[in-house]
């Protein structure tokens, strides 16, 4: 019988998900956002299922959990995670303003930090190939364009 309320209770999550979608998309989100958003909500109601809880038995904790099993088990970058974090805590917010929950339990859960990573420097061969690929495009002119634009930003150490 469990298992019956078990797939009820996550056919009714995934409702949710859906009209959380319709949201976002009235609130003017673009489509990749909503693809993302949706996503990262399905993904923590997938979790929620197999741990055993629905979308109104969580606590903060159970965000910092998912954070981990995200990390660890997913083996998703930071910026995924964070992205996640933020998907999931929004997709609450929904469910408060649609009247699903009364009250977020992740609003006071940090968002993780966003992972910043500076380029590499270009190696001697790399900046080589750049030169002959400007070069080799096509015109005169266009191979002109091509070189000044990679002088200027190397100039600038872009």
């Amino acid at each position: 019988m469990s298992e019956d309320i078990s797939k009820a209770d996550l056919a009714r999550s995934h409702e949710k998900v859906r009209d959380f979608a319709v949201f976002l998309k009235e609130s003017g989100r673009q489509p990749a956002t909503i693809d993302s958003y949706s996503r990262d909500a399905r993904s923590f109601i997938a979790y929620l299922h197999g741990c055993g809880l629905s979308i109104s038995l969580v606590e903060s904790d159970t965000l910092v959990h998912f954070e981990e099993f995200l990390r660890h088990e997913k083996h998703e970058r930071e910026n995924s995670v964070r992205r996640s974090v933020i998907g999931v805590r929004l997709f609450y917010r929904f469910l408060v303003g649609a009247g699903g929950i009364t009250t977020s339990p992740f609003d006071e859960v940090p968002i993780p930090q966003r992972q910043e990573e500076l380029p590499k420097a270009l190696e001697g061969l790399d900046w080589d190939a750049l030169v002959a690929a400007a070069i080799g495009d096509g015109s005169p002119l266009r191979a002109s364009r091509n070189l000044t634009m990679l002088y200027l930003l190397a100039l600038e150490g872009i």
